[in-house]
């Protein structure tokens, strides 16, 4: 991860020291997932010749006739010269709330389904908040600092794998909840990611820290309707 021009290195480095740079300017009481959105939409612009918009309607997820309620989004996506979607993002904001493995598991997924179904070039995870927040991810390897990684993560060379069949009961309820919405889709029964870019690379705890890794795809694994 050390090419200066990384997308991962990128958007961990200039989201961390934006925040860093904000808090000290005394507008930390404003930090929210929104916040995020300055600095991640110019790092997107100085790297995509296209036009960053966000907030854009997820082409894959076409909820039941009968469900009600708005539309699933992506939150970040950079457009080729054609208009087609090149990048897409999904940021999470670590908040005194705790951020559940299901609400990031779910994004995952719903960045993978673009590349299944080839409405998208690459997804990005982005996660960002106070450092010692950050247990949820601690026990993975999504995390730098992990020693004891959990079931649900493989780590291979540079790869990573979360094997869905793993999670537990509760996670699993989480995200069958959330596919009862939609009609006939399917979801891979493992998902795979590049290691992940951490900004700082070191844990310090009054600090902000923010973590981005690559979803990839696997056209080989089997796809399910429920876990």
């Amino acid at each position: 991860m050390s090419n200066l021009y990384n997308t991962q290195r990128k958007l961990a480095e200039g989201i961390s020291g934006w925040l860093i740079f904000e808090f000290h300017c005394m507008r930390g009481d404003l930090f929210s997932e929104k916040y995020l959105a300055t600095p991640t939409g110019q790092i997107l612009t100085s790297l995509f010749d296209g036009r960053v918009k966000a907030e854009q309607n997820h082409p894959s997820l076409i909820k039941k006739a009968k469900t009600v309620g708005r539309p699933a989004q992506i939150d970040f996506v950079a457009l080729d010269e054609n208009g087609n979607w090149d990048i897409a993002i999904e940021t999470k904001w670590i908040t005194r709330s705790p951020i559940t493995l299901t609400q990031i598991i779910w994004d995952l997924i719903r960045l993978e389904l673009l590349l299944h179904n080839k409405k998208c070039n690459k997804c990005y995870f982005v996660i960002s908040g106070f450092n010692k927040k950050f247990d949820i991810l601690r026990s993975t390897h999504f995390h730098p600092d992990s020693a004891n990684p959990k079931l649900i993560t493989e780590r291979k060379n540079v790869t990573i794998k979360m094997n869905l069949k793993k999670l537990p009961a509760t996670v699993k309820g989480g995200i069958n909840k959330r596919l009862a919405k939609y009609e006939s889709l399917k979801i891979p029964t493992a998902l795979y990611f590049s290691i992940p870019h951490s900004y700082p690379s070191t844990s310090i705890n009054m600090t902000f820290k923010t973590i981005v890794w690559e979803v990839k795809y696997n056209k080989k694994q089997q796809r399910i309707q429920m876990l």
